[in-house]
């Protein structure tokens, strides 16, 4: 945490997500993260955050009980921002 004032913390981090199949395809990509929390009194705060995320697999699943779920991989890969 980086504390910018007396009321203000800020948190940053990038994180590599990474995953190579047999000869395949390779993945990979940076997951950013970023926090901010600021102290408004001492018993209250605001607080704010954003991340990127990568998913490579997917599973496809009925409502039949008699057929297994499948798991696929994301094809393109799913990036979401939160």
């Amino acid at each position: 945490m980086l504390r910018v004032s007396r009321r203000a913390l800020i948190a940053l981090s990038i994180h590599w997500s990474y995953k190579s199949g047999k000869s395949i395809i390779n993945y990979g990509g940076p997951e950013y993260r970023l926090s901010v929390k600021y102290l408004v009194s001492s018993n209250a705060s605001i607080k704010f955050s954003y991340n990127r995320m990568r998913q490579y697999l997917q599973m496809l699943s009925t409502q039949q009980q008699f057929l297994p779920d499948i798991w696929k991989l994301s094809d393109p890969i799913q990036t979401s921002d939160w």
